[in-house]
């Protein structure tokens, strides 16, 4: 039995090793899926700006229906986004294309959570709000731009974050934050988190490097954190596993408890059973003699 956990414990360390390298790939894949749909989301924005209805409404024109028309082709070519606005700062009026959220005058639009991010200087940032009856996790990016007659406006993208797949089960293993290029909490599981600084979460000071790994004391544990680069922007994702773990499970402390326990008691089983051996023939000698002292 002893034999089998010890063959058991280094097959299971060289299996954890591969856990780590999947964790590392699906890290890496997270990666490059937020590249894309900004990449994406920056290229729909400049279609949306160069659209001349979209410049006709943006210049004055009353016509926000032939906008919408722009806005609604956009968000039906990717499969991530839930919904976008057009924001004429001229007019104050938002021309939208959720389905709970009409177009209407700033005033009377009910989803407003955005502007006080936009107007702080942010341009990218998680957020929640209620669209189609149902409670929305997504990121918002904004673009601002102004036509050549003075118009202005601000398009607002609300990709979905559940259909934007960043979320691997490799990741609930630990900690899985996305951080922004002021080196914000962009995302997080837990909302606690969203907006404090990384280096209050996890120690994090940027070094400017696309990867930096180092290792955390945190609650005299320490454990490992691995920050990945976007290549096409500052944001970064950001995963941090218990040292322990990472190493290898059976390191930890439950279970060399356990196993010394174990240990100890098929120690114990086999003296048992050595003292039973050994005591058997006194055992029936001693009944032999009682019988003939019957006689």
């Amino acid at each position: 039995m002893t034999a089998f956990f010890a063959t058991q414990y280094f097959s299971d360390s060289a299996k954890d090793n591969s856990e780590v390298k999947s964790l590392v790939k699906e890290l890496y894949s997270s990666r490059n899926r937020l590249d894309g749909i900004i990449s994406t989301v920056k290229d729909m924005s400049r279609a949306i700006e160069a659209d001349e209805g979209v410049i006709g409404f943006v210049d004055g024109s009353e016509d926000w229906e032939r906008a919408l028309l722009r806005l609604t082709d956009e968000k039906n070519y990717s499969g991530f986004t839930n919904s976008i606005y057009l924001l004429d700062i001229n007019k104050d009026y938002i021309v939208s294309t959720s389905g709970i959220y009409k177009s209407a005058g700033v005033g009377e639009f009910a989803d407003v959570s955005w502007m006080d991010m936009y107007k702080a200087g942010y341009d990218l940032f998680y957020r929640e709000y209620p669209d189609m009856g149902l409670l929305q996790k997504c990121i918002s990016y904004c673009h601002s731009f102004e036509t050549e007659n003075g118009g202005s406006a601000v398009i607002v993208y609300n990709v979905n974050y559940v259909k934007a797949n960043l979320n691997s089960s490799e990741f609930e293993k630990g900690k899985f934050i996305i951080v922004n290029d002021k080196s914000e909490v962009l995302y997080s599981a837990d909302s606690d988190m969203i907006g404090k600084a990384a280096e209050e979460v996890m120690d994090f000071i940027p070094t400017g490097s696309d990867t930096d790994t180092y290792v955390r004391r945190h609650n005299r544990k320490d454990s490992i954190v691995l920050a990945v680069k976007l290549k096409k922007s500052n944001v970064k994702l950001m995963f941090e596993m218990e040292k322990a773990y990472m190493e290898n499970p059976y390191l930890q402390p439950v279970f060399l408890t356990v196993f010394i326990i174990m240990s100890l008691l098929l120690a114990l089983l086999a003296a048992l059973l050595m003292t039973t051996g050994i005591y058997r023939p006194l055992t029936g000698v001693l009944s032999l003699i009682n019988s003939t002292d019957k006689y």
